[in-house]
């Protein structure tokens, strides 16, 4: 069966998650010492659940909309993680710029008005194999604001920095869980607008109700898409 991927908007307000990691451990029965033993499974997973609150009907026809093409556990959701204590990501040297606002080289931009939009990111300078737990970069390119509690990801695989260490060369070491899922190949970038491919845990996920003159608002349960291609 071929799941479509549907996207979570990064602008839908975000007012709670709890992304924690389920190593998923299963009860092995009292070892011979009379201590309980505890089995673990080879893929840990993200699991959340998030608060989505629309504004008016308009918020609530593309979040109806979203809950819809999921065919209840079908679908897949690819989620954006919403860091609710942001972090200044400003690039050196253009001050009055966002990362979402990036000007041509000689400051203008398109005949719209519109400029570049650029994600955080940052290059991987060599091969990066899955089962890794830590990584050593130049942070450089994000104004070295990749530090513990931070999220960043690859291909929709996320991952959270547990610890930092200053390395030679002006690299930074990092340390991150869960340990990396797949190959992160030399030149590929990671970016700190971290994505997850997310299911639902349940076929009725995401229902919301519409009162009025009252913020609208859904909890959806997730739990992340492991066994991906």
């Amino acid at each position: 069966m071929k799941r479509k991927i549907i996207d979570l908007p990064r602008s839908f307000a975000q007012l709670t998650n709890d992304w924690i990691i389920n190593v998923r451990g299963k009860a092995a029965g009292e070892g011979v010492t009379g201590t309980g033993q505890v089995a673990y499974g080879a893929q840990p997973r993200w699991e959340t659940t998030i608060d989505l609150a629309a504004i008016g009907c308009e918020g609530l026809r593309t979040w109806s909309a979203i809950q819809s093409s999921m065919r209840g556990r079908i679908n897949v959701l690819r989620v954006p993680l919403i860091d609710l204590c942001p972090v200044d990501l400003g690039i050196p040297g253009l001050d009055e710029w966002s990362m979402s606002h990036i000007p041509h080289s000689d400051q203008s931009p398109f005949s719209d008005g519109a400029y570049y939009a650029q994600e955080p990111t940052v290059v991987m300078p060599s091969l990066l194999e899955a089962g890794a737990e830590e990584m050593t970069v130049d942070a450089s390119s994000v104004n070295h604001v990749l530090e513990p509690g931070m999220w960043f990801s690859h291909d929709d695989w996320p991952y959270r920095v547990t610890g930092m260490w200053e390395g030679e060369g002006g690299a930074t070491t990092f340390s991150f869980e869960p340990p990396l899922r797949r190959d992160i190949p030399q030149g590929h970038e990671i970016t700190l607008q971290a994505t997850a491919l997310m299911v639902f845990e349940t076929d009725l996920e995401g229902r919301m109700p519409l009162e009025r003159g009252r913020l609208i608002t859904a909890s959806v349960k997730l739990l992340e898409w492991t066994s991906r291609p």
